[in-house]
């Protein structure tokens, strides 16, 4: 084969690795094999790709947070719906053998246990209230001289209700489903979807009770959501349709819950802020809880009035022929009858 030659060194053309010199030594090279040609084409792969090999669903949110962020509202929530059910596969894909509970049943079915123990706890609170009540009787029996009462069959011992078991996601998928939901929901607050948004929150704090950030934005949901149990007396539909109001004792204690769960930890100086701010929130709310209490008590006298009035007109009478009197020294009430 024909070779290149110079007056210093004498380079075969051949794929030797080593240089012949002239005086017939040999001298090792290192050659650089040059890069495969890639036709000059540009990488067209989408940014998200680079995220060194991302679950696709933390891909998902990586791409919601981006648009969140431009105000992209519809786009983000797109992106972080698609995120939860991507999860939600990709946990059931890992675990076959295990029907995991998700979003909405998984809140319903907490909410039942949690019925059924206050059900449970209520029951064995009125029985040792029976119980006190007739302890009581006995001895005020006792002390009259009377005969005590027959002795009753004991109670049943209660059988605790057995609770249908509740199938969590491993904690890993918790954490991020919990996350994924409550970017839902800030999605979903500016867009005015306010049930929707409530209901994302309600899922992340059943995945994650101590979810700092899905309390501070529940509580503003709930404070505007109409709530029509807030205020049964109140029909004139002045704060809500229907007359209902927003929930301010629900959004009251979440702010509270999640005042309680910051000062557990150590705070950034963001954190000390936002704790400022829900602090200065929950006196806020407290004032319309309590301003909000005392209408009912107005509202709820009023009613009781004039039924009371109603009943009296059958004698000619009404409540203003009546007074209370209060004794300065014990403290009680009298009734005193004005004949008009």
């Amino acid at each position: 084969m024909a070779s290149f030659a110079s007056s210093g060194f004498d380079i075969s053309s051949t794929n030797s690795d080593v240089v012949h010199e002239l005086d017939g030594s040999v001298t090792p090279v290192t050659l650089t094999t040059p890069p495969p040609k890639t036709n000059d084409v540009p990488n067209l792969s989408p940014p998200h790709v680079k995220e060194n090999d991302k679950p696709l669903h933390a891909q998902m949110k990586t791409r919601g947070n981006n648009l969140f962020k431009s105000s992209d509202y519809l786009g983000a929530l797109e992106l972080y719906t698609s995120a939860i059910t991507e999860c939600e596969k990709v946990c059931e894909e890992d675990n076959p053998d295990v029907e995991y509970v998700f979003n909405e049943r998984l809140v319903e079915m907490i909410e039942e246990r949690e019925h059924a123990e206050k059900t449970e706890l209520a029951k064995i609170r009125r029985e040792k209230e029976e119980e006190e009540r007739r302890q009581e009787k006995e001895a005020r029996m006792k002390e009259r001289g009377e005969e005590p009462l027959p002795a009753e069959i004991p109670p049943t011992p209660r059988t605790p209700i057995p609770q249908p078991p509740i199938n969590y996601p491993p904690s890993s998928y918790r954490t991020l489903l919990s996350t994924y939901h409550n970017n839902t929901a800030a999605c979903l607050l500016p867009l005015g979807r306010l049930p929707e948004c409530k209901t994302n929150c309600d899922i992340a704090l059943s995945y994650d009770p101590e979810y700092i950030k899905a309390y501070i934005r529940r509580a503003k949901v709930r404070e505007k959501i109409l709530d029509k149990d807030a205020n049964p007396w109140n029909g004139d539909g002045e704060e809500g349709e229907g007359g209902g109001e927003g929930d301010i004792d629900g959004a009251l204690s979440d702010i509270t819950k999640a005042i309680e769960l910051m000062s557990l930890k150590t705070l950034t100086k963001s954190e000390q802020k936002t704790l400022t701010s829900i602090k200065l929130e929950s006196n806020r709310l407290q004032k319309l809880s309590d301003a909000r209490m005392e209408k009912m008590k107005e509202e709820t006298m009023g009613k009781l009035k004039d039924l009371g009035n109603s009943l009296l007109s059958n004698f000619g009478l009404s409540l203003d022929n009546f007074t209370a009197n209060q004794d300065p020294v014990s403290g009680g009430y009298s009734i005193g009858f004005n004949n008009k």
